[in-house]
């Protein structure tokens, strides 16, 4: 399929994200008449924030244990702020571009977590 100009930007854009967020992977994405899917992968495994570091004067710091769920509730945090990110970074560079488009998002939208 070829992308209209429009459709190029979302998907420039898209492919961005791991330059401005770490420990993420884009795994898909497409660009529809009139939405996008996309698919992140996010590896809570090593990322240093996962884990807090606690420490007591001169003892060694110690891990902190954070009940089996915590991970996710990381996830729940970190994909609105990129979706919030993706959609205002696409909506400055095409208004720019194209300031006549009309062009909006719709006012949410949808996720599935999908656990491993």
């Amino acid at each position: 399929m070829k992308l209209s100009k429009i459709g190029k930007i979302t998907f420039d854009v898209w492919n961005d994200i791991p330059n401005h967020n770490g420990n993420i992977e884009l795994i898909e994405f497409v660009v529809m008449p009139n939405h996008v899917h996309g698919l992140i992968f996010m590896d809570y495994e090593n990322d240093d924030n996962i884990d807090a570091i606690e420490g007591d004067g001169d003892r060694r710091p110690l891990r902190n244990k954070y009940p089996s769920n915590y991970k996710y509730d990381r996830i729940n945090e970190k994909i609105p702020k990129i979706i919030r990110s993706y959609k205002s970074t696409v909506t400055r560079i095409i208004n720019k571009e194209f300031p006549n488009s009309g062009f909006k998002w719709q006012r949410s939208y949808y996720d599935q977590i999908i656990k491993s």
